[in-house]
Parts: structure tokens; C-alpha cells; sequence
């Protein structure tokens, strides 16, 4: 449907608002969008299984290692299979616990990943804003003239029949549209 404005018949019946009001839904962030946030979540899951591996291998079980971290058996659980995000100092403790820093890089990595997809993400959407904000002026500009008026000069009838009224306008020879 498009934007309803006088002189566009095609564009449907209504208020201009109608055709803009619509949110952007997560189907129309696109393709690489999608693939950045499975990219991330498949990059906090590895990282959490870094630490499985890591852990286990030093012969910790969950439980045993969750107090070593200032965390619960569970949050030690959710990060190992990449369903919870941990600020970097649970990284931190983990990495001192084990003596492995590659937790930390990976963390430091993974948030490098989430900070790109963010601001791209914040990118698009004030490219939409912006379009809203084009539209919403461009369906209240008169016949799609890209201006909101125009000054066009009056056919010398018309100034002949206002100059004999008496009142002569200092722009009488322009006619506001």
C-alpha cells in the first residue's frame, strides 16, 4: 500500500499515518542480522563450553566449582551450555580458578562481537526512523511537490482584476499555492 496523499489515487484510501504507524519487526532486520545473532549465540556457547572442558579437566565438577566463581551451581550450568550471559568478572574468576586466560579473551571476543551487532542494529533502526520521518513529510507535501508550498506568479488577468480593487499587496503578483 502506498502512502495516501491527494493526487495519488493508487496509493489507497486513508490517513498518511496508516501507512507508517507499523513497527519494524525482527523479520525485517534481514539476513545479516539474523546470522550476527546466531553468530554470537554460537560464540557464547563454544566460550561456555571452553569452560566445561576446562573445568572438568581440573577435576571440578558444577558444584564444586560454583563458590570458586561467586556463582551458583546453576549459573555455572546456563553458561556452560550458552543460555546465560556473565559479566566479565565471572570470566575473571573462572580464568584465575583455572589458570586460563583464553576464558577472558574469549569473553573480551564474544563481546566484541555482541558491541558490532548492537551498533549495526542501532544504525538500522535510526535508518527507519529517519525514512518514517521522510515519509511522514513527504505524504503532507501538496501533490508531491517536495515543498510545502510554492510561490507562482499570477496570469497578468488576475493582477490587472487585483490592481483595480484599490488594494494592492506588496506580493500581489505571487500567488501562494
Amino acid at each position: 500500500m502506498g502512502i495516501a496523499r491527494p493526487g495519488n489515487p493508487a496509493a489507497g484510501q486513508g490517513c498518511p499515518d496508516q501507512a507508517l504507524s507499523g513497527d519494524v519487526s525482527a523479520s525485517a532486520l534481514g539476513d545479516d542480522a539474523e546470522r550476527a545473532a546466531h553468530a554470537i549465540a554460537a560464540a557464547r556457547q563454544a566460550l561456555g563450553q571452553q569452560l566445561a572442558t576446562l573445568r572438568r579437566a581440573a577435576g571440578h565438577s558444577q558444584k564444586d566449582f560454583a563458590p570458586l566463581t561467586g556463582y551458583g551451581r546453576s549459573t555455572v550450568a546456563n553458561v556452560e551450555t550458552g543460555h546465560q550471559n556473565v559479566p566479565r568478572a565471572f570470566w575473571e574468576r573462572c580464568a584465575q580458578a583455572l589458570s586460563a586466560d583464553m576464558l577472558i579473551a574469549g569473553y573480551d571476543q564474544l563481546q566484541a562481537m555482541v558491541f558490532t551487532h548492537r551498533e549495526k542494529a542501532a544504525k538500522r533502526t535510526q535508518a527507519a526512523r529517519d525514512a518514517k520521518v521522510r515519509a511522514w513529510h513527504q505524504a503532507r507535501q501538496p501533490y508531491g511537490t517536495g515543498r510545502a508550498f510554492e510561490f507562482v506568479p499570477l496570469p497578468a488577468s488576475a493582477r490587472q482584476m487585483r490592481s483595480t480593487s484599490g488594494y494592492q499587496h506588496p506580493m500581489a503578483e505571487w500567488l501562494i499555492t
